[in-house]
């Protein structure tokens, strides 16, 4: 085979293992933060904006670059590679102190992997420009080779939750990164040195960088004038924000742990791949139909006020439906994107372009939406907004069909008035306009109209409750409500997300009574009356409820991350003030109570970052570190009670890896008091006495063989339920007659 037949399949092979790299660290270092910011799935927007934002800083050197010759053009390059290797290995740490916010994690990432990470972002356009100089037949158009550096970034993703992090820890993922960079910088000089052995002349330092082969031929094309630009970051910065925010629904309902982050983006860069691709095989008139589908769908489902609130197998159906909606539009766009690329000389400034909008898609996410929106707007609002980018919204309105669809809007734009100012009840109000918006989907243009005014309708419509929050952890809402299935509303609820976050009666019969989770009859109050503790340690506070299994000499410290919390069960809630409390500390729990010189009866922990409990408080070293802190015998009682995560398996590994006892308990609500919660506690001690007296309360033993988890190794797919349903049953044990 002739060197020059070699050439496009070792550039391929470099720009796809250079994507890989990119979306390996990514997870990566998503994973070595999280403990640093309580588990927030707003770590992971900002994280990405961060390797956006590094990715854009990368493009805008390979753009400067490509002003020079193709060989001080390598050599450039070069020197940046040898300034990231001086950052290797990649580790994450974290020395701020005090309230975790958004600039605060951007700068540490900054420090940790922003000059590796520029190093690579500078591959994918100077590669395919350096290609360019090349005597291939396919010179004059290496967009093609984009697709490849898509196929490997989807290799390297979806390789990190599949392969390496059930596999191995994360220093060892760090150094089989640093490994990898090496081999990455022999390739770049092996296709320079492809490029300059079929063309001497970039050996010269004279050699002109505007210079192409002979054999390349350039596309005609339009000029590339400040509106197509405009055009380029927008359809690239629509996707990004996207992509963002379906990953922050997700991984609020269930778990904000990388595996999950990796299902949006991965089909992000799937589109990217089909769309650059050297096959046009791709309908967009098929894709903006189904992308009009799609909204209506999204729209009329929050509509309804559905959530992922409800069984796994129907989170699961509405994340996949979200997803799919998701890959629609970013398909849609990507494709619109990919045809209008142009010609080979604009090519680095191209790439530019499409970083800026990716970046700008994601400080959207990352930076204004929560100062922006109360709530987790951000999604459905990007959404609506890209129907502006539809092409059947520029079509023609028949004459015959105005006049339905203005009185369609108008309808809309009545009833929101309506759901806004007067009492009438929202839900039929809102299902009018769930039906006009059918009807209304007749054009785009109309429809882009009527989901406006319906999504304005919900970012301003919060008269049913009380109070309502944003900050890095999330968005809490407090409202007066029922529990019970009767008319009245008899409580009053935090939510945090879509979890119910606690929640205490208003009538003053249930005054410094503890309910929900905490009831005298369920696990925790086995715990209160077995080992009858004094001065407790608990980590997240909730509206307060524990206090109230109170008696006399009785201490509760509390260790609360998110300063909202605190603020609103202080204010909101009366459990706090009525039933007392020794103190509440802010900060992460483990991060805070590490801190402290003093010693507890009890560790119990309710620290829920909306459904999951974060992953650095369930490692090896955060169980030891909780002993260190308990008197002799105390025990460490956790609250594991969720939708789709089995938590007892990475405690219960623990806890056999070390030899201690383990524990746990799955409590049923009963019809005799309302207020009370079905819920699900473990136990670890050292006392075999306290084990024993908790088997007599009917706490089981929990067998498993998984890894346990520690500071450097978590695999969050293990504890997923709906996994259970494909593991083979043990056959039914027959008894003789």
């Amino acid at each position: 085979m002739k060197m020059q037949n070699i050439t496009p399949y070792a550039f391929a092979f470099t720009l796809f293992l250079s994507a890989s790299l990119v979306f390996f660290v990514q997870p990566m270092v998503g994973k070595m933060m999280l403990p640093y910011v309580g588990g927030s799935p707003a770590g992971w927007a900002v994280t990405m904006f961060f390797f956006q934002t590094c990715l854009l800083c990368g493009y805008g050197l390979a753009y400067l670059f490509s002003k020079l010759s193709p060989l001080p053009n390598v050599i450039a390059i070069a020197l940046v590679f040898i300034a990231g290797a001086f950052f290797l290995p990649i580790s994450y740490y974290s020395n701020f102190e005090g309230t975790v916010s958004p600039l605060a994690v951007f700068i540490q990432l900054t420090l940790t992997a922003a000059v590796p990470f520029l190093a690579l972002s500078t591959i994918a356009p100077a590669l395919q420009r350096l290609f360019t100089f090349s005597s291939h037949a396919t010179a004059g158009d290496p967009y093609y080779l984009y697709a490849a550096s898509n196929i490997g970034s989807f290799t390297g993703l979806l390789a990190y939750p599949v392969i390496f992090e059930p596999l191995i820890g994360l220093n060892a993922q760090s150094n089989l990164w640093m490994v990898l960079f090496g081999i990455l910088f022999l390739c770049l000089f092996l296709c320079a040195g492809l490029i300059i052995r079929n063309n001497p002349k970039l050996f010269s330092l004279k050699f002109a960088a505007h210079e192409k082969s002979e054999l390349v031929v350039e596309r005609e094309e339009s000029p590339v004038t400040w509106q197509r630009r405009f055009m380029w970051i927008i359809m690239a910065g629509i996707p990004s924000s996207l992509m963002i925010g379906i990953t922050t629904e997700i991984t609020t309902d269930i778990a904000s742990a990388p595996m999950l982050w990796v299902l949006p983006l991965s089909l992000y860069l799937l589109t990217n791949i089909f769309a650059f691709s050297k096959r046009h095989l791709i309908d967009i008139k098929k894709y903006s139909f189904l992308h009009v589908l799609g909204v209506i769908f999204i729209i009329t489902h929050n509509i309804a006020g559905f959530t992922t609130n409800e069984s796994t197998f129907t989170a699961l159906t509405i994340c996949i439906a979200y997803m799919a909606i998701f890959y629609i539009t970013a398909m849609m766009l990507h494709s619109r994107i990919a045809n209008d690329r142009p010609s080979t000389n604009k090519l680095t400034e191209f790439y530019l372009m499409l970083s800026l909008g990716g970046a700008l898609g994601g400080s959207l996410n990352a930076f204004i939406a929560p100062y922006l929106f109360n709530d987790m707007y951000e999604f459905h609002g990007v959404l609506i907004l890209s129907l502006l980018l539809n092409p059947t919204f520029y079509q023609k309105v028949p004459q015959k069909m105005s006049g339905i669809l203005k009185g369609l809007v108008g309808g809309i734009l009545f009833a929101s008035l309506l759901s806004i100012f007067t009492t009438i009840d929202t839900k039929v109000l809102y299902g009018f306009m769930a039906v006009c918006v059918l009807f209304a989907s007749m054009h785009t243009r109309y429809l882009f109209i009527a989901v406006t005014i319906i999504f304005l309708t919900f970012a301003v419509n919060n008269k049913d409750n009380i109070h309502v929050d944003r900050n890095f952890f999330g968005v809490i809402k407090i409202f007066d409500g029922n529990i019970t299935g009767g008319d009245t509303k008899d409580v009053r609820i935090l939510k945090h997300g879509t979890t119910l976050h606690g929640f205490q009666p208003l009538g003053e019969n249930y005054k410094n009574k503890s309910f929900g989770y905490y009831g005298a009859a369920s696990p925790v109050g086995d715990i209160f009356e077995i080992a009858d503790p004094s001065n407790i340690a608990v980590l997240g506070l909730g509206v307060g409820l524990l206090t109230c299994h109170t008696k006399e000499g009785r201490d509760f410290t509390f260790y609360e991350i998110d300063q909202h919390v605190i603020d609103a069960a202080k204010q909101y809630f009366t459990a706090l003030k009525d039933c007392g409390y020794k103190d509440i500390v802010l900060g992460d729990g483990r991060l805070a109570l590490a801190k402290t010189d003093e010693k507890y009866d009890a560790i119990l922990m309710d620290a829920f970052s909306s459904d999951s409990i974060p992953a650095h408080l369930m490692t090896e070293e955060a169980i030891e570190m909780y002993f260190s802190k308990l008197k002799e015998g105390a025990p460490i009682v956790v609250h594991i009670s969720n939708r789709h995560l089995d938590l007892r398996k990475p405690l219960a590994a623990i806890a056999k890896d070390k030899g201690y006892y383990f524990r746990d308990k799955i409590y049923e609500k009963t019809k005799e008091n309302p207020y009370e919660f079905s819920s699900q506690w473990t136990v670890i001690t050292k006392d075999e006495n306290f084990a024993r007296k908790l088997d007599k309360k009917g706490w089981k033993t929990t067998e498993t063989s998984i890894r346990p988890w520690t500071d450097d190794y978590s695999n969050l797919l293990v504890t997923f339920k709906f996994l259970d349903i494909f593991k083979p049953q043990p056959p039914e044990e027959k008894t003789e007659e």
